[in-house]
């Protein structure tokens, strides 16, 4: 059960949604930076984790990492999530829930639906984005409203300070920096100076080309190149046409809509599962996208007709988990 969740945590970090088959999906949100105002405080933008009960279809992201973590087939490691995911559910009916991990705790809830909490130090935190909460300022408009040596100044001022926030001292930050004062007059001749040097730079390492040659008329008359001229044009055109219409004949039939049993996220993964379990019964191919490779057993431009074949014997018992997909 731990390897379950080792793997949805890791995977939470480079995909938005991990579907577990037969438990859920968890998904991960991202929750903009925002202000405290009663603790005054910036806090950065931060990642929280959501469950949602009713995404069960199996994407296969899940058990190609099985795959990859345990150098097993892509079957092998859907068999391993079957067997964490009843283990799972074992516990959270014998216990009344179960912790999975960093990600939180589930627990069953009201006509036994499950219910997600979120754990304290899972991937919402802050320091993720390499972004820490910052104390917010707030003296001068105490001042403006609030007369000096109130109670309310020196509150908020304590709770800056006993903040664990790092802080830098301003007298010792200036320090460290030097202010130089420079004219705009010497600006503009220094970006004048500047724009000639790259001119002449140019000029020195790219020079003009001088053809030495003699410039001489042609003794050829005019009308005796014409034909030779309109015969050359009129030959690329028809070498142009024909290369054209050469691609458009050679240019292969792209279906629409394709069933698929298995999916991917390296072309040579799936490569090779095709290769491994396609028969002359179900021969299989692979059709790859912009992020996905996957597996599919037919294609055609007709979803219907997909349909049809989905919900066909043959294949409903060899992929039950078959599915259609179709191209955008």
């Amino acid at each position: 059960m731990n390897t379950l969740f080792q793997h949805i945590e890791y995977l939470l970090l480079r995909h938005d949604c991990v579907i577990v088959p037969g438990l859920g999906a968890f998904i991960s949100t991202i929750r903009p930076a925002r202000i405290d105002m009663e603790n005054h405080r910036i806090l950065p933008p931060a990642r929280s984790v959501m469950f949602n009960q009713a995404v069960t279809v199996d994407d296969g992201l899940l058990a190609n990492s099985y795959a990859r973590r345990f150098n097993i087939s892509f079957e092998e490691g859907r068999q391993l999530i079957v067997r964490d995911v009843k283990s799972l559910k074992d516990t959270i009916i014998s216990d009344g829930a179960a912790i999975c991990g960093r990600l939180g705790k589930l627990y069953l809830g009201e006509e036994s639906k499950l219910i997600f909490s979120p754990g304290s130090d899972t991937l919402s935190s802050a320091g993720e984005y390499g972004f820490m909460p910052a104390c917010l300022q707030m003296k001068k408009q105490e001042n403006m409203s609030m007369p000096s040596g109130s109670t309310t100044e020196k509150s908020s001022d304590k709770s800056c300070a006993d903040s664990p926030l790092p802080h830098t001292d301003a007298s010792a930050a200036e320090k460290n920096y030097y202010h130089l004062k420079i004219s705009k007059t010497f600006l503009r001749l220094a970006s004048a100076v500047a724009v000639i040097f790259a001119v002449a730079l140019t000029v020195i390492l790219n020079p003009v080309p001088r053809d030495s040659r003699e410039q001489r008329a042609s003794v050829v008359p005019v009308e005796a190149l014409m034909p030779a001229i309109e015969k050359k044009t009129n030959a690329t055109d028809t070498l142009q046409t024909a290369s054209s219409e050469s691609e458009r004949i050679d240019e292969p039939h792209i279906p629409s809509h394709y069933l698929i049993v298995a999916t991917f996220s390296s072309r040579k993964e799936a490569e090779t599962y095709a290769a491994t379990y396609s028969t002359d019964e179900f021969p299989l191919t692979t059709v790859s996208s912009r992020k996905m490779t996957r597996v599919a057993i037919a294609s055609s431009d007709d979803r219907d007709s997909l349909r049809m074949k989905l919900n066909s014997s043959p294949i409903s018992r060899k992929y039950p988990q078959a599915w259609i997909w179709s191209r955008l």
